[in-house]
Parts: C-alpha cells; structure tokens; sequence
C-alpha cells in the first residue's frame, strides 16, 4: 500500500484488510511524505495488526507511480497486491486471489472490475469497467480478461488496486519508466509475458475530488471539445510517452519482441493520427489509409477513434478559411 495524505479514508482501507476471510502474510506501506494524521493511523494498525506491518517514510515526496515502484521492491511474499489508500476490500480479496493463482500456475496477474462508490462511501450502481467507453470487442476482452494486451496498450484500463501478481516478475517490471503511472506499466509488461486472469470484483472503488489520480468519465460534449483542442503537439507528447516505454522494453530481454513490437506499432499509429491533424491532402490521405487498413480497429478504439479524427480533420478545414 501506498500513501499520501490519506487520513480521511485510510482507516476504512485498514480495516478491511484486517476482516478480511484469508488474511494477508505482510502488510507493507510506504508512505510519500505525509504531512496530515497518516503516519499516526499506520502506528495504530501497527498495533492492531495480527501480521507484521511494515512501514517505510519517504524524506522527500517520490510521487505515486514510483513511490508504488519502491514499495513493491521491499515486499517479501510470493503474490504481491496492490492496494490505494481510500478504497474498501471485499472480505473475501485474498482467499478468491490466492485461489486464481493456486489453480493455474501460468498467470502472471490477476485483475478484476472495481463497484463505484462516492466520496461518503455511498453504491453509484455501477462498475469500472460499465464507465469505459471503449468498443464492444474491447469490453469482450476485458470481461474474458485473456488477450488483453491490446486493450491496455491503448486504455490503460487495468486497475492497480485490483491487481496482484507474482514477485517473480519483479526483475522485469523494475525500474518503471519515467511519465508511466504504475498500474499501466506492470499491466503492460505481464500481459505480454504469459496469460492473465479476471476474477470477480474485489473492491469498492472511491471516487473523490482529492485523488491522485482517477478515472474521468466525460460527457460527450466535453468529449468533442477535448478533440477539437487536440492538437499535433499534445500526439508528440504521448508519442514521447510511448517512446520511453519502448526504450525501456528494449533493454529487457524479456519484453523485446512482443511488448516491444507492440509499442512500436501503437507509436507509428499516433504518428499517423497526428499528421491528420495537420489537415490538408496529407490528413485525408493518412485518415483514409488508417481506416483502409483496419488501423483505428487494432490499434485505437474503432469508431470512435475514426470520426474523433473526422472531426479534427473537419475542424482543421474551417480554420483554413
């Protein structure tokens, strides 16, 4: 578990950990510098605790993405899993995990569907994945929870606080690139390893104004208004991302070929998409080859993809006028 100013809801975390039906071997917690009651509450599960709980206080702030890095380098456990500070275990989190992995030794992680909640706590009588507007074949696969890797490639998706895999992976995963949030890059890295496996929800996912960081869910108006800001200079940012990814995957030996493959084809994707925005001949030439080539279905998210850059294209026009 990780840290941060987390005093509001921690004690809800901890608690469910400690009700938990099976419980955990260690409880590690690396904390990012706290400046609010966090370190006191931790002192008391400390306390409470029936296993040992280790803490570790960051001197100065790593930020969450490494600060998860740090911490998942002191655990000791076979099956590593993550936890936020603000969400709410079901009781039965560890036993249903440990079973996954008991029944098949291929997998590599486990990850599940996450029920919404409010900032009091209150059902929002949804889930994670019913909020992500991605295209049906997309949400197939995330609901078989096999051959994912192109789904994470392009949405992320995987939520760190339903994960757990096995330590052993850890020489692959560490260090996690600069820019790259934790969840994605472990995702990314084990789904291109071997096989993956979804296991029924395990926790209630708390969305409030204060967290790091958190899944929007934009209305469609906004939506069009974020493609029609979509400038060249914001593809070259996230090819830049990519970029650091592929590096990375390149010095590992493990993730040279399938992992590494992968990026270099989502890159020159956004390359692509990105000289649509410059309009012109160029843009209806490169729109019309990444939909003859089927490019916006394997490597974006389809239709939607598709006509966010018709759109753009359109805009790219008006302006010329």
């Amino acid at each position: 578990m990780c840290t941060y100013n987390g005093a509001r809801f921690l004690r809800e975390q901890l608690d469910s950990i400690l009700q938990q039906d099976q419980l955990p071997d260690e409880l590690v917690i690396c904390d990012d510098a706290s400046s609010d009651e966090t370190i006191d509450i931790l002192g008391d599960y400390v306390k409470l605790a029936p296993f040992p709980v280790k803490i570790h206080r960051n001197p100065t702030r790593l930020g969450y993405a490494q600060n998860y890095a740090h911490c998942i380098g002191l655990c000791s456990g076979d099956l590593i899993i993550l936890s936020d500070q603000d969400d709410i275990w079901f009781p039965d989190r560890i036993r249903n995990t440990y079973a996954a992995f008991a029944a098949d030794g291929t997998i590599t992680f486990t990850f599940s569907d996450a029920v919404l909640m409010n900032e009091s706590g209150g059902d929002l009588k949804r889930t994670f994945y019913q909020d992500m507007r991605i295209k049906r074949e997309d949400r197939r696969r995330f609901g078989e929870g096999t051959s994912v890797l192109p789904n994470v490639l392009v949405y992320g998706g995987i939520l760190g606080c339903t994960m757990t895999f096995r330590s052993k992976f850890l020489s692959v995963i560490l260090p996690i690139p600069e820019t790259w949030t934790h969840d994605w890059w472990i995702s990314l890295v084990l789904c291109s390893i071997g096989p993956t496996h979804r296991i029924s929800p395990v926790v209630r996912y708390r969305r409030h104004g204060a967290q790091t960081v958190g899944f929007e869910n934009p209305s469609l108006k906004r939506r069009m208004e974020q493609t029609r800001a979509r400038k060249e200079e914001q593809y070259r940012k996230e090819i830049q991302q990519y970029q650091i990814a592929l590096d990375a995957a390149r010095q590992r030996p493990e993730l040279q070929d399938k992992l590494a493959s992968a990026l270099q084809s989502r890159i020159a994707f956004l390359c692509k998409r990105s000289g649509v925005r410059s309009g012109g001949i160029r843009g209806v030439r490169l729109l019309a080859e990444l939909m003859r080539t089927g490019a916006y279905w394997r490597l974006g998210a389809g239709w939607g993809s598709f006509l966010k850059d018709v759109a753009a294209l359109v805009s790219c026009f008006k302006e010329k006028r």
